[in-house]
């Protein structure tokens, strides 16, 4: 169909008036968009990477601990015991998985009774609002203790490829190449801009022979394309020739191969290496073997009577400070499953996860890399000063983000309000002799309400402004008492 042409007839003064709080919308919103640009801006791909490798005030590898089915099965009162260790031990933070990914897919609820999301009937994944408040409550907790949470956003294992670490059915979904890119979009959307996550990890223990790429590049594409731009890396099946997987990939950031449970410090040395070789990105040793666990596969060096011990723990460790890598991911078996009963497991759940807390093997790990304790010599107040200014931060942040939606709903009414003015405009001059004055106060009055519409969009404008200047001074003073804290440790 044709555009309608416009009439000769029109009213010329109202038309321009029209136009002219049309264009003043329009420079309303690029205004402000502008101003919450720059107020919310993600760092540089090159920044972001930096982040992995900046070694800490002591100078020790940034060391990550792995607590995958934390997000889904810990409660919040678990989370805040598991936060503060990691705090106090000098962890730089946490890798967790957004979905389950032992028990039932996205069919596992949390412990507030939420699905993380479903599948619509055209096969897309929609995320669930409650469970994603639930995964920023989660990321606001590590944030004030000045901790990352990476995020793995499917298990290839069981999301891609059916469940276990066969390959039952390359492909078998429910992710796949056409739906990845929305999912990405999602988590995008939510956490993006959010500082308190580190990084995003593609991937997890796909040992199919054949893996479509296309489906790790369609979710990256869709958290970068709308705002999500931390590091992102590939998690790695266990499989020396599948360590360098992906390495080449324009959106992997920095490598991250999975070196298994199942053989000695000297191998695990020697096939990082390799990866350090095969590549000028930076390499995280990711995976090394899981404290206490009993691999229930064909594992001949660990199984149901060898676990992994403090010491096999610590020589991993050894062995990898002096290849190059820049930072070391930690797990116990307890942990990482929070408690679920698998791989000699006690079955114990979140306190088994817990009573984890500083054992053997993570104490030996952390004096290795010489961190241990560091966080408990600072200053009590400054610390505490860190904390509250990143409260601030973050419900100043919220407060500007809520202002932004409040300005984009009353311009949008604006926009309505407009485009029916114009409509009334149109009609006079249509209308009849008979009928034109009628329909000129009626455009006169759709006009007046365009104005006052436009007038209190202008006003939203103003009020977001503000609320993003303040989010930025919250922001600063945050930074400034954490070097403050910083120095002080």
């Amino acid at each position: 169909m044709n555009p309608t042409p416009h009439s000769p007839s029109l009213d010329v003064r109202v038309r321009v008036l029209v136009s002219a709080l049309a264009l003043a919308l329009v420079a309303s919103v690029l205004s402000l968009a502008a101003t919450a640009g720059s107020a919310t801006a993600a760092p540089a791909e090159t920044d972001a990477v930096a982040e992995l490798v900046v070694a800490d005030s002591t100078g020790a590898l940034p060391v990550y601990d792995t607590a995958w089915e934390l997000p889904m099965l810990a409660t919040f009162a678990e989370i805040e015991t598991y936060l503060n260790h990691l705090e106090a031990s000098g962890f730089a933070g946490t890798w967790v998985s957004f979905f389950d990914l032992l028990q039932a897919n996205i069919n596992q609820r949390s412990p507030e009774g939420d699905l993380a999301a479903t599948i619509d009937g055209s096969g897309f994944f929609v995320l669930n609002e409650k469970y994603l408040d639930r995964v920023e409550r989660i990321l606001d907790m590590a944030y004030d203790r000045d901790l990352s949470v990476s995020i793995v956003p499917v298990w290839a294992a069981v999301f891609v490829n059916g469940r276990g670490n066969q390959c039952n059915a390359p492909n078998s979904g429910p992710l796949f190449e056409w739906n990845a890119y929305g999912l990405g979009r999602q988590l995008a959307e939510r956490f993006g801009n959010h500082p308190g996550v580190g990084h995003w990890i593609m991937g997890g223990d796909n040992y199919c022979g054949y893996e479509n790429v296309e489906i790790w590049r369609q979710l990256s594409y869709g958290l970068a394309d709308y705002g999500a731009h931390q590091p992102t890396t590939y998690h790695s099946p266990a499989i020396q020739d599948r360590h360098d997987d992906n390495i080449w990939e324009s959106w992997l950031d920095f490598a991250a191969p999975q070196t298994g449970h199942c053989q000695n410090n000297h191998d695990t040395k020697a096939q990082l290496q390799k990866v350090l070789g095969a590549t000028t990105k930076p390499v995280l040793a990711a995976e090394l073997r899981y404290e206490g666990i009993q691999p229930a596969w064909n594992c001949p060096v660990h199984g149901p009577g060898r676990p992994v011990t403090a010491s096999d723990v610590e020589a991993d460790v050894r062995s990898v400070m002096d290849t190059g890598v820049s930072g070391i991911l930690f797990g116990h078996n307890e942990r990482w499953q929070w408690g679920l009963g698998l791989h000699g497991s006690s079955g114990g759940g979140g306190q088994a996860a817990l009573s984890s807390l500083g054992s053997p093997g993570e104490q030996r790990m952390l004096s290795a890399l010489g961190i241990t304790g560091k966080y408990r010599t600072c200053d009590a107040a400054l610390k505490q000063a860190t904390k509250k200014a990143a409260r601030e931060a973050r419900a100043a942040r919220q407060n500007s983000e809520a202002k932004w939606e409040a300005m984009k709903a009353a311009n949008k009414k604006a926009d309505r309000l407009v485009a029916a003015a114009e409509k009334a405009v149109k009609a006079v001059g249509k209308a009849k002799n008979a009928d034109k004055e009628a329909a000129r106060k009626k455009a006169d009055r759709k006009t007046a309400l365009a104005e006052k519409a436009v007038k209190a969009a202008a006003e939203a404008e103003r009020v977001a402004k503000r609320a993003a200047a303040k989010s930025q001074k919250k922001a600063a003073a945050a930074r400034k008492a954490k070097a403050q804290s910083d120095a002080a440790c």
